[in-house]
């Protein structure tokens, strides 16, 4: 009897199944093969349905714990909960994403990554990502580099030094901008800051202490445009460079060897100047010498 693929993977033994040393029935009964089949098809139901259910937990935990849920942002480090005593369980998370604009909301040639702060407050209303993301879809969100959400209402923190160059219009134009934006189902109004000194209201605490945890993440993580080679695997970057400073060398080479070769040429022609002259001497010696 021919055992077939099915009966091998059920793990029943092949005498059981027939052949030599089997009687004429061919070993169990269609019956007790069925019964054989059956449980031991359940056992490894069970377990693929529990290792499927397991898998769908660990992904369903994967995206609860990525407290961005946008597909626009990397996260560099996430505080899921209150962290110390600090305001109204103030904790915070740093984003990164690429700009094409500078902190004054200048285009650049090339793509620039971003490093901003997101900061909490207890309820950890995920709701500000939607803002976020609409920000960073209307082109601005190059000057920030705080934003949270406290108590229904938005607050961000410019870059001080990204809009100095800005005049006061420009800057009420920004501020109308990002105002207002906010969840569909609940605009929030939004207050924009400059700069990460005391006085920000971004979180409900003494103003110098809020000026000093802001200073902490600045320190930490240094916010702010960065080049987008922060981005690429360092042998990339290592290789791009290598292979850009042996360019320079030939280059180098090039300008030297043109250079030399130009020098050796007009050297030849100093050299055929100073013999057309002495033959010309010594014609006129010839000359005299005959008269």
């Amino acid at each position: 009897m021919r055992i077939s693929p099915t009966q091998e993977e059920a793990g029943v033994p092949r005498l059981l199944l027939g052949g030599r040393g089997a009687g004429a029935s061919g070993g169990l009964p269609p019956h007790g093969w069925a019964r054989m089949s059956h449980r031991r098809g359940s056992a490894r139901s069970r377990k693929d349905r529990d290792d499927a259910a397991e898998a769908a937990d660990s992904r369903k935990e994967r995206v609860m714990t990525n407290a961005t849920n946008s597909p626009f942002f990397e996260v560099l480090y996430e505080q899921k909960e209150p962290v110390g005593d600090f305001g109204r369980g103030t904790h915070y998370s740093v984003l990164r994403a690429p700009v094409w604009q500078d902190g004054a909301l200048k285009p650049l040639k090339q793509a620039q990554l971003l490093d901003f702060a997101v900061i909490w407050d207890d309820d950890h209303d995920e709701r500000v990502m939607e803002v976020i993301d609409l920000i960073y879809l209307e082109g601005l969100l190059a000057p920030v580099r705080y934003i949270g959400e406290r108590k229904g209402s938005l607050t961000i923190v410019a870059d001080a030094a990204a809009v100095k160059s800005w005049s006061e219009a420009q800057w009420a134009s920004y501020c109308k901008a990002v105002d207002g934006i906010g969840p569909t189902d609940d605009p929030w109004p939004t207050k924009v800051e400059k700069g990460s000194a005391s006085g920000n209201t971004i979180i409900h605490a003494d103003a110098v202490a809020v000026g000093t945890y802001l200073a902490h993440i600045e320190l930490l993580w240094d916010l702010g445009l960065k080049p987008r080679t922060d981005h690429i695997p360092y042998h990339f970057v290592a290789r791009t460079m290598e292979d850009r400073v042996i360019e320079q060398a030939e280059a180098a080479r090039s300008e030297e060897s043109t250079a030399r070769d130009a020098a050796i040429w007009d050297r030849l022609e100093e050299i055929g100047q100073e013999a057309a002259r002495l033959r010309a001497a010594l014609t006129a010696l010839g000359k005299g010498g005959s008269a």
